[in-house]
């Protein structure tokens, strides 16, 4: 594994402006994610407070780029498909009425009503991507990037910070919890004779049982609410493409209360994005997918990577916004001539 010496540059790391206090322990990297107690984000400290010591870099830290054909990576013309989809957060404020709108803003993703229809640039999350490294000594929860002579660390402490979403303990399994109630939101009003078993447009019909609710569907706020919530869930924070089922576990929870808005979303949904993103097949090609809530990874590093949002963000009218990603856009046209230059 190549050393900071024999690349002949001086590594720092960057640090995040804040981190959490304490880890109970650290997700794992399964093939379908797992839940485990962790961090909670109420017990933040200061700017000042150091990760840990294995993220000082010096000249003796041992990396590698994970892509190594990386100069091809980086300029060649790439389409990085996000498939987090913010239009549906309009339709969530069209179509549920005043009771509801106010219910959904007190829920766990209430305050995400807020964000724009964000156009987050998907060619700037390739080049970043393309700056991936392996780092000797880091964890498996997190991702190492090489920018310039600086060391960025994307991880569960990052992600909690921008998305203000919830890690901790829960009895709610998702890889366990999967049978859908008979007298659930699911049952009665989208797929009562299991059509959808296998494969389908399942989520088109959904998202259009949504948008035109019959006159029954209707009469229950409640379980408009409900639908409401797992489109939510599923467009923004899983984030698959359309063609993928919604997952059983979204419409079991839904169905109990207080542990929908108790779960711990942000551990969960972390994972997905860091499995993705880890094993994103990024190579000479013409798109890839990065599912899971990439938008929080692009808010980070506009964040934390000096010099980056001077060029694709107009300045946050609001320094203190929680979730942090809601107080930035970006702009229209953010690929230029100074992002390229900013990561050669």
């Amino acid at each position: 594994m190549a050393s900071a010496d024999n690349n002949n540059m001086s590594i720092e790391v960057y640090q995040p402006s804040q981190v959490w206090e304490t880890d109970a322990s650290s997700p794992t990297n399964a093939v379908k994610p797992t839940i485990a107690a962790d961090a909670n984000p109420a017990n933040a400290v200061d700017s000042t407070t150091t990760i840990s010591d294995n993220n000082n870099a010096d000249s003796t830290t041992g990396w590698e780029w994970r892509w190594p054909e990386i100069k091809i990576l980086k300029f060649k013309k790439t389409s990085i498909l996000l498939d987090v989809r913010t239009e549906l957060i309009k339709e969530i404020q069209n179509r549920l009425g005043d009771r509801n709108i106010e219910l959904f803003r007190e829920s766990c993703f209430g305050a995400y009503l807020n964000y724009p229809k964000n156009q987050v640039p998907g060619t700037v999350m390739h080049l970043m991507i393309s700056q991936q490294v392996i780092k000797e000594g880091a964890d498996e929860d997190e991702l190492w990037f090489l920018v310039g002579d600086k060391f960025v660390r994307f991880s569960k402490y990052e992600y909690a910070l921008v998305t203000g979403l919830r890690f901790g303990p829960t009895s709610f399994d998702p890889n366990e919890d999967c049978d859908i109630p008979t007298e659930g939101v699911y049952r009665k009003f989208i797929d009562p004779e299991n059509k959808f078993s296998k494969k389908g447009n399942e989520y088109v019909f959904v998202l259009d049982l949504f948008k035109n609710p019959p006159r029954h569907l209707k009469k229950s706020r409640e379980s408009l609410l409900k639908i409401a919530k797992v489109l939510f869930g599923h467009d923004l924070f899983y984030a698959i493409d359309k063609r993928h089922m919604i997952a059983n576990w979204l419409w079991v929870l839904v169905e109990q209360g207080d542990k929908w808005e108790t779960f711990p979303w942000s551990a969960y949904t972390f994972q997905i994005l860091m499995m993705r993103m880890k094993n994103a097949k990024v190579k000479p090609q013409d798109n890839y997918h990065i599912y899971g809530f990439s938008h929080a990874f692009m808010h980070f590093i506009v964040e934390d990577v000096p010099g980056l949002a001077d060029i694709i963000t107009p300045k946050p009218k609001h320094k203190c916004v929680h979730p942090r990603l809601l107080k930035r856009l970006f702009k229209e046209k953010a690929i230029s001539l100074r992002v390229l230059e900013f990561f050669r």
